[in-house]
């Protein structure tokens, strides 16, 4: 027997057939393999757009990379199929659409209900523990989650520097004094999508203790970040305010279709089976790539407005953009100040510009240039079909 076949159940989650490991009769078993290799026979006669599969960690595990680029995200058949419920962690993701739910009214010019904004931060809605009480997003923004940013409270001048981008937000106040509803309310969203990632990084690392330890949990340590970084499936199977979706809105946004959110899913899926079976290479290698393209999603990001200033005409127009692009620097900024002092004050003093004033092609590649020194990109793991040199040509 093969080493793919010995992980046809690796194999069957990465192509779409999701589901929990279970003890199959040999029956199934062989039904399975008969799917299986019409599925390979399929694959070999179209060879356009195919997903190129390797062999890794020397167990036979697969990993699928080359995602069909014409994708704008994962289809609905491939899926991180977790082996544990985690519904706490991704609940934090509809406490931020219930955030948004107040606060973009901002978009149209409308003013915001700052207090109520406030109250669903620090109250709590959706996360509800097992013994009935509610776990607040402002809670979440605890000293580990702070302490996973390098230098974080040097580089940010306040320990506590998500809590205080958020709240500056919410009070327009500190580094949000004088800006519209409209850049106060980016503050907030993207201060708590930090805090989300931070979550999803904490569990991951806590799956790595886990598994070095040859203790226990190290599988549903990982299912708790990947339900960080999704949130909960909507009634039409999407998931709409998690990271996975910022994912995937930037791959269209930006031409990179196919790029971004299915790697993403592949990495956390060939991570866990790994995991399962207590291969820490392996398991190494694939969290490393997800981190990368966790990174990735905030490298994008603040990319993505650069381009977009230069053709805005109004002051309520780049002020908008302009905070955009500081709101997604924040995650990766004290990442880039470690090995780049520079690429980071570029990055902060850009975006930091009054909007008053306009903004030029110099002022775009200075923000592109910065962002891919090769030190930036070593040191956020930026995979090379994400790494954007210049903007994406205008269609």
């Amino acid at each position: 027997m093969t080493g793919v076949e010995q992980e046809s159940d690796v194999v069957d989650n990465i192509r779409g057939l999701a589901r929990p490991p279970v003890r199959a009769s040999w029956t199934s078993r062989f039904a399975l393999l008969g799917a299986f290799a019409l599925l390979l026979v399929a694959v070999a006669c179209k060879p356009e757009n195919r997903p190129q599969v390797e062999t890794i960690g020397g167990e036979g595990a697969v990993s699928i990379s080359g995602a069909d680029e014409s994708a704008g995200g994962p289809p609905s058949g491939i899926r991180y199929t977790p082996t544990t419920p985690q519904d706490l962690a991704a609940q934090a993701g509809n406490d931020l659409r219930d955030l948004r739910s107040v606060m973009n009214v901002a978009i149209d010019g409308r003013p915001v209900d700052w207090t109520r904004a406030t109250q669903f931060y620090e109250a709590g809605r959706n996360q509800k523990r097992p013994d009935g009480s509610l776990r607040s997003l402002a809670s979440l923004a605890d000293a580990d989650a702070h302490a996973l940013f390098p230098d974080g409270a040097k580089v940010f001048g306040a320990p506590n520097f998500i809590d205080k981008m958020i709240r500056d937000g919410l009070t327009g106040t500190g580094s949000a004094v004088g800006l519209s509803d409209d850049a106060r309310r980016q503050y907030v969203d993207r201060g708590v999508s930090m805090v989300i990632y931070a979550r999803a990084l904490q569990s991951m690392g806590r799956a790595k203790a886990a598994l070095d330890a040859k203790a226990p949990g190290a599988p549903a340590a990982l299912d708790e970040s990947w339900a960080y970084i999704t949130g909960v499936v909507d009634g039409d199977a999407q998931r709409p305010f998690g990271l996975l979706q910022t994912a995937i809105n930037l791959e269209t946004d930006l031409k990179l279709n196919g790029k971004l959110s299915r790697p993403l899913e592949a990495a956390y899926i060939t991570a866990l089976a790994a995991a399962q079976k207590g291969d820490v290479a392996t398991f190494d290698k694939y969290t490393t790539e997800a981190r990368g393209e966790l990174a990735a999603i905030f490298y994008l990001a603040t990319l993505k407005p650069a381009k977009a200033l230069e053709g805005a005409s109004n002051v309520e127009a780049r002020a908008s953009l302009l905070a955009d692009g500081w709101t997604a620097f924040q995650p990766i900024r004290a990442s880039v100040t470690v090995v780049s002092a520079g690429a980071a004050t570029n990055v902060q003093s850009a975006y930091s510009k009054p909007p008053s004033g306009a903004w030029t092609a110099a002022d775009t590649q200075a923000v592109y240039q910065a962002l891919n020194e090769a030190s930036v990109l070593q040191a956020l793991d930026i995979p090379a079909p994400l790494q954007l040199k210049q903007p994406p040509a205008a269609s």
